[in-house]
């Protein structure tokens, strides 16, 4: 996807193309600007299109649309493509159906996404935020409008060696280490041995394997699932 650079750098940033579907911003002052009144308006919604700005703050943003996220969510196991920006995906579910009735959206055009998060190994450090355009006028579309529908939200998650080893040691034991109210974190009577054979208390089980700011979601959503095959960690907002 091709940016007009003149267009960008005459605005008093320092912009460069880093390649196709690509742009390295820094020292910007006015991005907010950049990214509204430059960047959207050119942007055009259809499947495969999509740009991703790296900011030197270490905040990525990615101009996207609701076709491309769905195809994503249809191929988690392409790790490749998937995380090769180490973005997270966002699955509007029944919301999108909500927002296409109150603006009259039409089915076969996609929604507009900008999403920005922080370039956070941890997965509840990332703060991942979103809006959501119409493809028409890029009008900022309500997000209140689906207070009632929650909305998932898919983060690449990579464990580390020790987290992953905990990881298969409880799934063999039949436990899912993401979910709080799992026995595992709340029967006293369910057994479990670390790894020098000593039984871990519930309260350390919730403060060093729960609570692991690796692999917990952000602060206003919760855990739904886990798929170690794509590496994804699935968070309800």
């Amino acid at each position: 996807m091709c940016y007009d650079y003149d267009s960008l750098s005459n605005n008093n940033t320092n912009l460069s193309i880093l390649q196709e579907g690509n742009i390295y911003v820094s020292n910007v002052s006015n991005f907010t600007a950049i990214l509204s009144d430059i960047i959207l308006p050119q942007y055009v919604p259809k499947e495969g299109n999509s740009l991703t700005i790296h900011k030197d703050d270490e905040v990525v943003y990615q101009v996207t649309n609701s076709k491309n996220e769905i195809e994503l969510l249809k191929n988690l196991s392409n790790k490749a493509q998937n995380v090769s920006n180490n973005i997270s995906i966002i699955d509007l579910g029944e919301c999108e159906e909500i927002l296409r009735k109150a603006y009259h959206i039409n089915e076969n055009d996609s929604l507009i996404f900008i999403k920005n998060e922080q370039q956070s190994g941890k997965a509840s450090q990332k703060n991942i935020q979103y809006e959501v355009y119409e493809p028409y006028n890029r009008i900022k579309l309500n997000l209140s409008l689906c207070d009632e529908a929650p909305v998932k939200i898919y983060i690449p998650v990579e464990l580390n060696e020790e987290t992953e080893q905990i990881y298969e040691q409880m799934k063999e034991s039949g436990y899912d280490m993401f979910d709080i109210n799992d026995s595992f974190y709340q029967d006293i009577c369910t057994p479990f041995d670390s790894q020098n054979g000593t039984d871990i208390l519930l309260s350390d089980r919730i403060d060093y394997i729960y609570n692991n700011e690796n692999t917990k979601c952000q602060s206003n959503c919760h855990f739904s699932n886990y798929s170690k095959e794509s590496e994804y960690l699935v968070c309800t907002c």
